[in-house]
Order: structure tokens, then C-alpha cells, then sequence
């Protein structure tokens, strides 16, 4: 069996506006594959369309730096889920 150093780890980091499905969206979700001998591929994603019209608290914008200016950017979450999946 190989050792951790040598396993592979999916890292997934995402920004929400709240803290949870019902009080918020998904904003930004990145993510990279990396093994105790650092990254295995090159870290990827993007701003991500909220599932809904909710507004975004502004101490979350600040935080992120969202703005409705990002969604020319964004990507589906189907579209996201498909690039996240073909690694």
C-alpha cells in the first residue's frame, strides 16, 4: 500500500452568500487535486450562478469580492459539477 505522501486528495474550497442551503447560494467554488508531494493537477474554478435570486449580504461581497458584475463569468452548477467530475 502506498503512503500518504503518495495519496491523492481531492481540496474543494467554496463561498457561499449564507450559511447554508436554505439562507444562502454557492458564489465561487475552486479546487485542486494535491498528494503530500504538493499539487498533482492545477487548481481550477470560478464564480458559480446562484441557485437563487436572494440577495447577497454585503459583509459577503466584501469577504469575496461578488458582484453582480461576476456572473458574466459564472458558470452553471451542472457546468461546474461536469468539469469538477472529468478529472
Amino acid at each position: 500500500s502506498g503512503s500518504l505522501r503518495d495519496s491523492h486528495v481531492l481540496l474543494i474550497d467554496c463561498q457561499a452568500s449564507g450559511t447554508t442551503p436554505a439562507h444562502g447560494d454557492v458564489l465561487e467554488l475552486s479546487w485542486a487535486v494535491c498528494s503530500g508531494r504538493g499539487l498533482v493537477t492545477e487548481p481550477r474554478g470560478g464564480w458559480v450562478v446562484p441557485r437563487t435570486e436572494r440577495r447577497v449580504p454585503r459583509a459577503v461581497r466584501e469577504l469575496t469580492g461578488w458582484s453582480e458584475v461576476c456572473l458574466a463569468d459564472a458558470a452553471t452548477e451542472e457546468a461546474v459539477w461536469a468539469e469538477l467530475t472529468r478529472e
